[in-house]
């Protein structure tokens, strides 16, 4: 599950970042798969008692949930 865990969290970060590196109008879904970076994570770094892996997700989750809405919400109008 450890490992499960640390590739899921590489690969959606992975895909999130080059989705914004691209800068298209799809863009801003990157910060969605940011966010479920963040989860996979976080789960990572409770499974190997990770506090600093554990706070840096946390303060990721609000940086993408802050452009999430940015891009996506703010596309709507």
């Amino acid at each position: 599950m450890i490992d499960f865990l640390q590739w899921a969290g590489c690969i959606t970060g992975v895909a999130g970042a080059s989705l914004l590196a691209l800068n298209t109008k799809h863009s801003g879904w990157g910060f969605v798969l940011f966010l479920i970076s963040n989860g996979f994570w976080m789960a990572f770094g409770i499974q190997t008692n990770a506090p600093g892996l554990i706070a840096t997700q946390a303060v990721f989750t609000a940086t993408s949930l802050l452009g999430s809405y940015r891009w996506l919400m703010s596309a709507r109008h």
